[in-house]
């Protein structure tokens, strides 16, 4: 099928430019070798991300995209996604903290779906945060019973007028008369339709604050049927 079409050359490309970097069956020789090894791999994860966000989006408009519901705990899920944005944090010198509480209730979704949804807003979130600024995630349960996830930073924020733009398809926002806003600002565009599409296959809802300069709260909010109630069987990841 397409998907697999389209993944298996890059995932030729990814590996062996990665085993190249890292010199893993001896030196390459030429420094310089090792900086486009590099570069290659990175465009080839780049090209990779966009190529699962359009799948996925694909599926979802058609809709193909059928939700793989258990129980979990929201705790565990963000823990998971944790070290694959970590680093980058690192990088980037940002604090990054699950503020998730360990015995929140177990929830009824799609794991894989989830992990997606806090992926990507993470992702966002450490994108746009510059040096010295933090990103957490909370969880808590609305007084209305409903399930709210937050995932807030410390970045550059948009102005509202923008928001409803960021959540189109191929959009990016940034501050073009700033370069390194703008270098950040590179991606997909398809990071936050994507998140919004996924929770709107959970019948929930999706929101957006931001204020320039101060920073940004993405607001995921689920049904209060999706909590699991006590005394049902709970699975782990």
């Amino acid at each position: 099928n397409m998907s697999h079409e389209l993944r298996t050359p890059l995932n030729a490309i990814i590996g062996f430019s990665e085993i190249m970097n890292t010199e893993l069956m001896g030196p390459v020789g030429t420094p310089q070798y090792k900086e486009y090894a590099q570069d290659i791999h990175n465009a080839g994860q780049h090209l990779l991300s966009l190529i699962n966000d359009i799948l996925d989006l694909s599926k979802i408009d058609a809709n193909k995209r059928e939700l793989e519901e258990s129980q979990f705990n929201l705790f565990e899920a963000v823990e998971s996604v944790m070290p694959m944005i970590r680093r980058r944090a690192e990088e980037n010198n940002v604090q990054l903290s699950n503020n998730v509480p360990a015995d929140f209730p177990y929830i009824w979704a799609d794991l894989r779906a989830m992990r997606q949804i806090i992926l990507n807003l993470l992702s966002n979130a450490v994108k746009f945060t510059p040096s010295g600024g933090a990103v957490s995630v909370t969880a808590l349960i609305e007084a209305d019973g409903r399930i709210a996830i937050k995932i807030e930073d410390t970045g550059i924020g948009i102005a509202r007028s923008q928001i409803d733009r960021a959540l189109l398809p191929f959009e990016q926002i940034g501050d073009t008369s700033n370069a390194a806003t703008t270098n950040k600002a590179q991606g997909t565009g398809l990071g936050l339709p994507l998140v919004a599409a996924l929770v709107r296959l959970h019948c929930g809802t999706f929101l957006l604050e931001s204020e320039p300069g101060v920073g940004t709260r993405a607001i995921v909010r689920l049904p209060a049927d999706r909590i699991v109630k006590s005394g049902q069987k709970l699975a782990r990841i």
